[in-house]
């Protein structure tokens, strides 16, 4: 019932930003509202209000013209901005809540060093790479510490014009459960890799991904666990096509002529 055939299938990209903007509410909000409940436990009052309100502006903008897209330009102006202030209050209940929660936990850290909480929001064990941003004004390196003195495999990558960014695993941080870890002055201790990355070659342990240097496509990827090609033919091969006006044309998609994508260059931006 959810695949539309001939018309309306422009609603699933149309005021693409609204449809992010509404996602990333309703996440940050339950985030936000799972934590100020763990901190109402703990002294710091629950700021009932602030949700009603930030929820009422996410749910309103779910109305049937304006999340698809198929209300006028001055409707997006609006929803906008009712979007960033029910995003300001997640955010701010959500640092509020985590320094009040942090202020329980023992979080001291060794000389020079820094401290780093992460708090894991989803209801079930989970591993995943952070990535954290350091302050514009410390272009140290750091090595990453779990809270039993282990050095964790860890990179530095440029995270903007002024800072740096480190990027680590975090194992097994306990459903709705956190973990600390340190950050250390001095370099990360060089770790073994089968990552090799050239512009137009990428292969670990198990894959090898060739690049096709006159176009950008992928020419091939081979399984090495099974030993067997994974694409027919070429893949990432993107096309360009005309939205030609139609009936309805702010959510229904009218292909018009198709335009031959410009190739470019190849070009390895991180290799870690």
């Amino acid at each position: 019932d959810e695949l539309y055939l001939e018309y309306h299938r422009g609603t699933y990209t149309t005021q693409s930003d609204t449809k992010k903007w509404n996602r990333d509410c309703e996440v940050h909000l339950s985030n936000a509202e799972q934590l100020a409940a763990l901190a109402s436990l703990y002294g710091k009052p629950y700021p009932h209000k602030d949700f009603e309100n930030a929820w009422r502006g996410v749910l309103f903008n779910q109305f049937h013209d304006i999340l698809p897209g198929s209300s006028i330009n001055p409707v997006y102006k609006d929803s906008d901005e009712m979007y960033k202030q029910s995003q300001q209050i997640a955010n701010h209940q959500i640092d509020t809540s985590i320094t009040h929660l942090s202020k329980l936990i023992n979080t001291r850290a060794g000389k020079n060093a820094l401290p780093v909480f992460i708090y894991n929001s989803l209801p079930w064990e989970r591993t995943d790479i952070v990535s954290l941003q350091l302050p514009a004004d410390d272009q140290r390196f750091y090595a990453v510490f779990d809270d039993k003195g282990r050095e964790l495999p860890s990179q530095t990558i440029p995270g903007g014009r002024y800072h740096q960014k480190i990027l680590f695993i975090a194992r097994d941080i306990p459903a709705m459960g956190y973990a600390i870890y340190e950050l250390r002055p001095g370099k990360a201790s060089p770790r073994p890799s089968s990552l090799k990355a050239l512009s137009e070659k990428l292969e670990n342990d198990f894959f090898l991904l060739i690049v096709d240097t006159s176009t950008g496509w992928i020419q091939s990827i081979f399984d090495k666990r099974n030993s067997r090609k994974i694409l027919a033919g070429y893949g990432n091969q993107l096309q360009l096509f005309e939205d030609k006006p139609e009936q309805w044309d702010a959510w229904n998609i009218g292909l018009g002529k198709r335009f031959p994508s410009t190739f470019r260059e190849i070009k390895l931006v991180e290799s870690g």
